[in-house]
């Protein structure tokens, strides 16, 4: 699996359909534990046939991802 991070800002809502279709066909491509579009406020589960792709408002991915990555000797912890 890659362990990589993809990131795109866009308040274009033609943007939407072209990420999503993105991300549908990316597995094809490269292997990957997880695909998420980040929103403003947005959230809501897209299935398809490799799994799902969360969209998930910004705020919340951030909370998540500063709980859950190991972080050695921060004066934030």
């Amino acid at each position: 699996m890659v362990d990589k991070l993809i990131l795109k800002i866009s308040k274009d809502k033609d943007a939407w359909e072209r990420e999503v279709g993105a991300l549908h066909k990316l597995p094809k491509v490269i292997p990957c534990k997880r695909r998420i579009i980040l929103t403003y406020d947005e959230q809501q589960i897209i299935e398809d046939e490799y799994g799902k792709i969360e969209v998930i408002p910004c705020w919340k991915w951030l909370i998540d991802y500063y709980n859950n990555v190991p972080v050695v000797n921060s004066p934030f912890r």
